[in-house]
């Protein structure tokens, strides 16, 4: 959030967070922004509000990825950009940190796992993909609405 307010002065950024304590720290980084506590399977907004939609770092962490992606779609006009991490290079990653040996390498709140090609063809039922970029441990694809 703070790169692009920082870096693109005329954009409108608004955001949500389920978590209470995250959402403080947001607002405090961001006092300029709105941000709202809520869930991404009803997110506070009309539907077509914003000309593009950042997901990143949260589908993993959904029993319901699928309800994630059409609450996305609602709420975009056009563009939709989603990241998650590129397993099992994610896991690797973790293991090479020396973290969460116990569990192969697998951060304990991710509970859904793609690979780069699996999660391109999950977002290819819900939208375009316009372009994948793969930087190592992440998946980050531009996605536009279909309908």
């Amino acid at each position: 959030m703070r790169y692009l307010l920082d870096n693109i002065p005329e954009v409108k950024v608004e955001g949500v967070e389920i978590h209470l304590e995250s959402l403080k720290i947001a607002k405090k980084m961001n006092p300029e922004t709105k941000v709202y506590q809520g869930t991404i399977y009803e997110l506070p907004f009309k539907a077509n509000s914003y000309e593009l939609v950042l997901c990143t770092e949260v589908l993993e962490h959904l029993q319901d990825p699928e309800a994630a992606f059409l609450e996305l779609d609602r709420v975009s006009k056009k563009f939709i950009i989603v990241s998650v991490p590129n397993e099992p290079l994610w896991r690797v990653g973790n293991m090479i940190r020396f973290k969460y040996w116990k569990n192969l390498g697998n951060t304990p709140d991710h509970i859904q796992h793609w690979t780069t090609f699996g999660f391109n063809a999950i977002a290819k039922e819900y939208f375009r993909v316009i372009k994948m970029k793969v930087p190592i441990t992440w998946t980050m694809l531009l996605c536009e609405k279909t309908k």
